[in-house]
């Protein structure tokens, strides 16, 4: 029997009703115009990145209010909308000439978060290979330059920020617009590539990259890859439990042997016997820290932790895994607790959203045209083991999930910034599924006087040319797109 037109309208209307409405859905389950309805969707003409619909000031036909556009060479400050933070304040840096004759690909630079830093802070800028660099005030943060400032409370890196880096992401995409009902191609001189845009992040901001395609990467349709910048993964990685700089002398900790005490998900740290030691470190005494953690192995030097370690609320952060064997080993009490110190509890309401193993698959299954690009020296910046433990979770994660990956920009583009890199650079293909772990550090780029500031160039200036081109060999003869290369002084 058929049913009845207004039986059948009556279904279908309650039916996008529980949709719409439906308890705790994530961006998987629901279309990316209804999750990110509040942020001004683009529906019909005028976004250059395609029409999400929707709700939102852009589901209809809305006219941007701007009276100006920003010139070439020119600085953007405006706000987008996110829920449940309010106004978002994005920051857009043009290039002086674009870097195809199309237009410039788009760069969205992540934001530090371990810490209560402030105001716009490019880890790469991105108008030095001709692409336009997107920022942003992460909620609760302002910029005391620009006077702008985002809504919310500062959460860092918790999933208020996660959602803010989302909606900063769609209008990178042209899928949203701004306070003004403008996309980011109707401010600009300069066109945006909608279809080329990309993410960088450099140390610890890898992980909010990591948790923004995993989480909401429904939303992120035409994303198209992230370079990340020796980004940790594991709590006990951000923390700095595997080894520390002491200067330029790398501190190991004995408890940890690769490969017997690598994993995939987690690494096995041996914290049976673990103080609370008093330090003389200078470092830490800067700090107001009169006391760090200490691992101690017998037969091998004792593991005492420095004093570069995540801060968050006003509290020194420590694995989770530390923290209980402060706590259970006796070497603190509750009444001995130091108020500056994350307690086991917060430790575990805090670190499983802020790392990354086991959040890939869920990459591969929304984004599975994401490409990667790992990006490492021999002498990480924080992380002195040899093996690499966080290069080599992201890229067994990455591998797993079926996403094209390389380990550092190819040979031809790294002569590109450099060319004196040549015999000896490890020009490893992407996808390789033989690599000597154990001496990761030989896979890392060399090291020079300005490799550390060209090297992210070359591999940004890489990601963006074979999505513009459309080649993603694991190895190329030559750069793809001739172009004016940066210089180490910029």
């Amino acid at each position: 029997m058929q049913q009845k037109p207004s039986r059948l309208l009556f279904a279908l209307f309650s039916s996008a009703l529980l949709v719409a409405c439906g308890d705790g859905a994530s961006d998987d389950d629901v279309s990316s115009s209804s999750t990110a309805s509040s942020s001004g969707e683009v529906g019909g003409a005028g976004g250059s990145g395609g029409s999400a619909g929707g709700a939102g000031t852009g589901g209809s036909m809305a006219s941007c209010n701007a009276a100006t556009t920003t010139p070439a060479g020119g600085e953007l400050v405006t706000h987008i909308n996110s829920d449940p933070t309010g106004k978002v304040a994005v920051r857009v840096k043009l290039p002086q000439q674009p870097r195809y004759a199309k237009g410039a690909p788009v760069v969205v630079s992540i934001n530090t978060f371990f810490t209560s830093t402030s105001g716009f802070s490019s880890a790469i800028n991105a108008t030095e290979i001709g692409a336009i660099d997107i920022n942003y005030l992460w909620p609760g943060k302002s910029d005391m330059a620009s006077g702008a400032a985002s809504d919310g409370v500062y959460d860092y890196g918790g999933a208020d920020s996660i959602t803010a880096l989302r909606d900063v992401v769609r209008y990178a995409l042209g899928l949203v617009r701004d306070e003004d009902d403008c996309t980011l191609a109707e401010r600009l001189a300069v066109t945006p590539l909608s279809d080329n845009v990309g993410l960088y992040a450099f140390s610890h901001p890898g992980i909010a990259a990591t948790n923004v395609v995993s989480l909401h990467g429904a939303s992120l349709p035409g994303l198209r890859y992230f370079v990340g910048r020796e980004n940790p993964t594991a709590d006990a990685l951000s923390t700095v439990e595997v080894g520390h700089w002491q200067g330029n002398n790398p501190v190991y900790n004995p408890t940890y042997d690769y490969p017997s005490d690598y994993g995939k998900d987690a690494l096995d740290l041996d914290y049976s016997k673990v103080e609370w030691r008093a330090t003389s470190d200078p470092d830490c005494a800067k700090k107001g820290y009169d006391f760090v953690p200490a691992i101690i192995k017998g037969g091998s030097p004792d593991y005492v932790l420095g004093c570069r370690v995540p801060t968050m609320w006003d509290k020194r952060y420590y694995s989770v895994a530390l923290t209980t064997a402060l706590r259970d080993g006796g070497a603190l009490s509750e009444a001995s607790w130091p108020t500056d110190l994350a307690t086991v509890e917060e430790a575990e309401a805090a670190w499983p959203f802020r790392s990354t193993p086991g959040k890939y698959d869920a990459i591969g299954q929304s984004l599975p045209d994401l490409r990667v690009m790992l990006v490492f020296a021999p002498d990480d910046h924080v992380q002195p083991a040899l093996d690499k433990p966080h290069v080599h979770q992201a890229y067994d994660g990455f591998q797993d999930a079926g996403i094209w990956t390389r380990l550092n920009p190819d040979l031809a583009y790294a002569k590109w910034v450099d060319p004196s890199f040549g015999q000896g650079y490890p020009d490893t293909e992407a996808n390789a599924e033989s690599l000597d772990w154990a001496s990761a550090f030989k896979l890392a780029y060399p090291k020079n006087k300005s490799a550390n500031s060209l090297v992210p160039f070359a591999a940004v200036a890489e990601m963006a040319d074979r999505t513009q081109t459309d080649n993603w060999s694991d190895n190329l003869d030559e750069v793809l797109v001739q172009a004016t290369a940066p210089s180490a002084g910029k």
